[in-house]
């Protein structure tokens, strides 16, 4: 049902606490938690006041959580060294107990000295239940992974200025597409990361290749710090009309930030001085990029774009949470170019399908939901995890009905222009996009599969092997 009626579901792909029991699990780990909790407020409050009455040092001693994450050991061993106050207060509650026979010091004691343990293994986080994936399996994907990065190997040269062209099509009179997106460009520096974490090339070709992509886009024409829609790769000029998209201003500003984490934890093990030439570089694509021009404030919501040609911005409007459009959302909250409250601007309608729930988006296609997990950190059990699950659960029992494999979304398609071209649409699932027509037509794409790895990695291999049957490897498609 859509809307905001009534929605029968009551399932969820995540396993789930009742508040009721959630109540009890929390008020049993405080009492757990107890000798570690008082130890450490005592620990700060003295500490606080012999700084500020008598050493008058080290008055602003500040740890970020992320940083005390990384330093943090996650072995059994270091917990009940770290909480080493637990261990002894629960040893004096079971010796109490032996004075006194009191049950409850002897629970007080266990429950204090099975404390860190448990602690330790809450931490290591939810245990991943997907089967392992047989070797051959592996081997599989690493050889697709192979082959799809053989594409851009060989076109991420210099006759296009180092940037990977949008396609390449066998069976017309120029076969590369000489232009390319500012997503293409991202995910072309994704891919050279790709490459070099799956031993496909050496690390020190990876950072060559960087630094020319880097050096080229670094001299490319911008507006407001944002990369220009579509280039020339041969050019570097701007395709006209000029255009500045929101969704791939987003994303390519999303994959910098993993391009300069990438090249910082290299520059702790390689000394090549250009590492620190491209981190700046990064910094600068990233700090630059202005998401505020491209934002509506009355609306709180961002327009698909801006016009360069006209100076405005289309009067269209990204207002789904579950959009490729998201990424932008939160790169641009991330650098407060705009308002967090934005975020809960963004539509959570929701509809149903066996019991479960889960977001609608516009096109109901695989890229909507899934693209931006590439290198988005997806939380277990939040909505967001939820739709996405919930979108492929739809795709597969569409595709059953239909007696074809899954993987639908935007994509080419057999309508070609009078160059030979093939034209580019989005496909989806019926019940999961406002958009009309979705049922009438229908690709798969095996780039709508992959994306689903992560999710599904058996069903997703066994549906790609599927389509390798049915010519998925072929240069030309006969139709």
């Amino acid at each position: 049902m859509y809307g905001s009626g009534f929605i029968n579901a009551y399932k969820s792909f995540s396993n789930k606490i009742s508040r009721f029991w959630a109540s009890i699990y929390r008020g049993i780990l405080e009492i757990m938690l107890l000798p570690h909790k008082a130890y450490v407020n005592l620990n700060a409050i003295i500490k606080t006041i012999y700084r500020m009455t008598v050493s008058k040092q080290n008055l602003l001693e500040w740890t970020t959580a992320e940083e005390a994450e990384k330093q943090a050991k996650t072995d059994i061993l270091s917990y009940y060294k770290n909480m080493i106050i637990n261990l002894i207060f629960g040893v004096l509650a079971i010796l109490a107990f032996i004075q006194t026979n009191s049950i409850i010091l002897v629970v007080l004691g266990v429950l204090w000295i099975i404390a860190p343990a448990i602690m330790c293994n809450i931490s290591m986080g939810s245990v991943d239940n997907k089967p392992k994936l047989k070797k051959e399996d592996t081997e599989y994907l690493v050889n697709l992974g192979k082959k799809t990065w053989e594409f851009f190997k060989n076109h991420i040269n210099e006759e296009n200025n180092f940037l990977p062209p949008d396609n390449y099509q066998e069976d017309r009179l120029q076969k590369i597409a000489y232009r390319t997106s500012s997503t293409n460009i991202g995910l072309g520096m994704l891919s050279i990361i790709a490459a070099s974490d799956l031993k496909y090339i050496t690390i020190e070709d990876a950072l060559s290749l960087l630094n020319k992509m880097l050096t080229t886009v670094n001299g490319l024409a911008r507006w407001n710090g944002h990369l220009y829609n579509w280039y020339d790769t041969k050019t570097l000029q701007p395709l006209l009309p000029r255009y500045i998209s929101t969704v791939d201003s987003g994303n390519f500003v999303g994959y910098m930030y993993v391009l300069k984490q990438f090249l910082i934890d290299k520059k702790e093990t390689i000394e090549y001085e250009p590492l620190e030439r491209m981190i700046s570089i990064v910094e600068d694509l990233i700090d630059n990029t202005d998401f505020s021009v491209l934002y509506d404030y009355k609306k709180r919501l961002f327009s698909i774009g801006f016009n360069v040609e006209e100076n405005k911005l289309t009067d269209s409007y990204y207002d789904l949470l579950a959009s490729e459009a998201r990424q932008a959302s939160l790169v641009a909250i991330a650098k407060k170019d705009i308002p967090s409250k934005h975020w809960n601007n963004l539509s959570r309608t929701l509809t149903t399908l066996n019991k479960y729930k889960g977001l609608i988006s516009w096109s109901g296609t695989s890229f909507e939901y899934l693209m931006p997990n590439i290198n988005i950190k997806r939380h277990e059990g939040s909505l967001l995890d939820e739709s996405c699950k919930f979108m492929i659960m739809s795709q597969i029992e569409y595709a059953e009905k239909l007696g074809i494999p899954w993987g639908i979304s935007e994509s080419a398609f057999n309508l070609r222009d009078l160059n030979y071209n093939y034209q580019y649409k989005a496909f989806g699932i019926p019940w999961l996009g406002l958009k009309r027509g979705l049922a009438d037509d229908l690709v798969v794409s095996s780039y709508g599969l992959i994306l689903a790895l992560s999710d599904e990695p058996q069903e997703v291999i066994d549906n790609l092997k599927i389509l390798e049957k049915e010519g998925m490897y072929r240069r030309i498609w006969v139709l």
